[in-house]
């Protein structure tokens, strides 16, 4: 089933696995399969969660560094500057919004 998730459409999806389109289209109409879909889905997003968590401190330190680095062109500095101060916001941004999500969700 996890041939489906990277397919442009039905019809690619249903060539990798062997089975007519309208065999796909009728799978794709029950609850279990697209229950099962969505779980893959997030299974894939997470897997590429940590890999960019594990890529996270390096990308950081090249930033850092572009910054820092006095015999850098100012335009790759004041990039470097900026990437860090968006990023670092975004992340604060998101971790707010997951803390509000779990106390609507779980009430605390």
């Amino acid at each position: 089933m996890r041939e489906l998730l990277g397919a442009p459409s039905i019809a690619e999806a249903a060539k990798r696995t062997g089975i007519s389109e309208r065999t796909g289209r009728r799978w794709l109409a029950r609850d279990d399969v697209r229950q099962r879909l969505r779980d893959l889905e997030r299974e894939a997003w997470a897997e590429t969660a940590r890999l960019l968590t594990g890529a996270g401190s390096s990308a950081v330190g090249v930033l850092r560094a572009v910054a820092e680095d006095r015999t850098a062109p100012a335009s790759a500095r004041v990039t470097a500057a900026r990437s860090i101060l968006d990023l670092g916001g975004d992340l604060v941004t998101m971790a707010d919004l997951l803390r509000r999500v779990e106390v609507l969700e779980h009430g605390g």
